[in-house]
This record gives C-alpha cells, structure tokens and sequence, in this order.
C-alpha cells in the first residue's frame, strides 16, 4: 500500500487510518439500559406467577435479564427499605 492511499487523519492509537477501514481500537460507547418502574414491577409480577422449574430461567432468557437483576429488582421492591418503594396511604 503506497503512502497516497492513506488519509491524513490520524487514529486513535496515533497511526495513519486507512481510507474506508474504521479504526479496530476506536470503540462506540454503549449506553445501558434503563428500566422503567412499569417493566421492573411487570417482571416482578410474572416471576411470583411461575411456578414450574426452568420458567424462571426462559422469562430471563427471553429479556434478556441475568438472575443478579433479577435479585436486586426483589431486593428494591421490599417495602421498608431504603431506597424501595414507600408503603401505600393508610398501610
């Protein structure tokens, strides 16, 4: 490859990139994903209708949920506890 068919724009690792090639080490940033209170409280709901093995571990795999999420959604939804939802009027 000959020197005219690089850019003369720099990478991110400070070499030349090559016409047309993305740079291999610049990365697109991700952006996590939010839940909102409506999903957290809906997938709640349906994991306490389960009863049968596996039904747990295919509602997870189809949202595409780990068990840890899964544990600090139950953990944040007791009521009581600091940063959990507050108990209803007259409860």
């Amino acid at each position: 490859m000959s020197l005219l068919q690089r850019k003369d724009v720099q990478g991110a690792a400070g070499r030349a990139a090559l016409s047309g090639v993305p740079d291999p080490e610049l990365v697109e940033r991700l952006q996590r994903r939010r839940f909102t209170s409506e999903y957290k409280l809906r997938i709640l709901r349906e994991v306490d209708g389960l009863s049968r093995p596996g039904e747990v571990g295919a509602l997870l795999r189809h949202d595409g949920l780990y068990s840890s999420q899964l544990l600090h959604l139950a953990q944040a939804a007791r009521p009581g506890r600091p940063g959990g939802p507050l108990p209803a009027p007259g409860a």
